[in-house]
């Protein structure tokens, strides 16, 4: 995947990050009680901005040169790595000493290896009260996955809602109804699947991506907020099921490489009629990989779950911490604070880099409820996100969440290759994941 994709899942842990998340907690015990950095106060300042995208710097460095109530005159400095990279860069520089990142971006699924021994709080600005506004003025299902221990310590950048992606003349052409269950879009796929070839929806043989998605739709999850293991439920067979019954049916397509080769090839071959993805999919798929569809396209809301849940999802995110022994962490607050903080700093995030803001109030300004898309054929988008934005589903999770995550994988594969059932193959992961956390 290209780098400047918000990375939508956990890839699987090199020995380096594992080693390095593990061996952290008792160095940084060793260095307690040594002396705070001396801190700038005003004049020139150098924050070096580590990340996995590009536009993150860009646009803190547009921030910071707006910044004119500021004592700081700001140099923004970037290191641009893969998300997991960036995350095991960061966990050697503190645990040696090594120059650090004054905003470091944390891809969403990384953030456990910070609540590792709880190396979050030896190595991160607590923001539970530096936010730029209260925790409450902001959607918690973007809070939640940065906290541990009850404290925040990352500022999300986008609000990844998942929708209905549909490829309308597909949809006009074959006349395919509207679904308002799951239950009917898998009937209906199935049906299509059969007439036609055509399928509606693709995921990977492999992936928690699509699981995830429905389970936390469904009102499941991994863990809840205490960190306890949840993921044996009723919610997760159901989710699971869900993506069985639509690869046996023809519902969906599965690949084994969804954003490489296997993926894109279906996307241009006419055979898809839609995708259940959050919205940077847009950009970064569909526009990146499919420029001459564009006009084809519209988002609808997700169909529900019959037995309940939400109406939508998310997928991916990069949350900003601000490193605690920086010698220029306060620079570097103040202008995540700006940035991330503000109504103003929201508006100006969505209009320069289309990520939806994560600020409550910034929903009710016209320069973003107002936005039309030209690549979905001029349709007014904010329309169908605001009223799912209300209705997003937390997500908690654990020091454990990439044991959890390998285990699942794993039984995704299972059931999708009729080795076992839906339930046998969450059982299993369930079981091995606990025998693991337990050892």
């Amino acid at each position: 995947m290209n780098a400047n994709i918000p990375t939508p899942r956990i890839t699987r842990r090199s020995a380096l990050g594992i080693t390095a998340a593990a061996a952290i907690a008792p160095l940084l015990a060793s260095c307690a009680g040594s002396s705070e950095p001396e801190q700038a106060t005003s004049g020139p300042v150098s924050v070096p901005v580590w990340s996995n995208a590009a536009e993150f710097t860009e646009f803190f460095a547009q921030r910071a040169a707006a910044l004119n109530d500021s004592p700081y005159e700001y140099e923004i400095t970037e290191l641009q790595s893969s998300a997991d990279d960036i995350t095991t860069k960061a966990l050697t520089a503190y645990s040696a000493s090594g120059a650090l990142p004054g905003l470091l971006g944390i891809e969403i699924k990384s953030f456990p290896r910070f609540m590792t021994n709880h190396i979050a709080a030896e190595t991160l600005v607590d923001l539970t009260e530096a936010m730029g506004a209260p925790r409450d003025e902001f959607f918690e299902a973007r809070v939640a996955p940065y906290t541990d221990d009850g404290k925040v310590y990352a500022m999300e950048s986008q609000f990844p809602l998942v929708t209905l992606y549909k490829r309308t003349d597909l949809w006009e052409q074959y006349s395919i109804p509207e679904p308002e269950t799951w239950t009917d879009y898998i009937r209906i796929g199935g049906e299509i699947s059969e007439r036609h070839g055509i399928s509606l929806g693709v995921i990977g043989n492999a992936d928690i991506t699509w699981f995830e998605i429905l389970l936390l739709q469904r009102g499941g999850g991994m863990f809840d907020s205490d960190g306890n293991l949840t993921i044996d439920s009723a919610e997760a067979v159901e989710a699971l099921q869900l993506l069985v019954d639509g690869a046996e049916n023809g519902t969906f397509m599965v690949v084994s490489d969804f954003y490489g080769g296997p993926g894109t090839s279906l996307l241009k071959q006419d055979r898809v009629a839609a995708y259940f993805m959050p919205d940077w999919f847009n950009t970064f798929i569909l526009q990146a990989n499919a420029p001459e569809q564009a006009g084809k396209w519209e988002i609808a809301p997700l169909p529900r779950f019959e037995a309940g849940g939400f109406s939508t999802s998310t997928s991916g995110g990069t949350g900003f911490a601000v490193s605690k022994d920086s010698p220029v962490r306060d620079a570097a607050l103040l202008l995540l604070q700006d940035a991330y903080g503000t109504l103003d700093g929201q508006v100006d995030r969505f209009r320069t880099t289309g990520y939806l803001p994560t600020m409550k109030s910034a929903w009710d300004v016209p320069e973003v409820i107002d936005k039309t898309d030209d690549f979905l054929g001029g349709q007014r988008v904010m329309d169908i996100y605001s009223t799912i934005a209300v209705d997003a589903p937390d997500m908690f999770q654990s020091p454990n969440s990439s044991i959890v995550i390998d285990e699942l994988e794993t039984a995704i594969q299972s059931a999708l290759t009729g080795r076992e059932t839906a339930a046998q193959a969450i059982q299993g992961a369930a079981a091995r994941a606990e025998s693991q956390m337990a050892s």
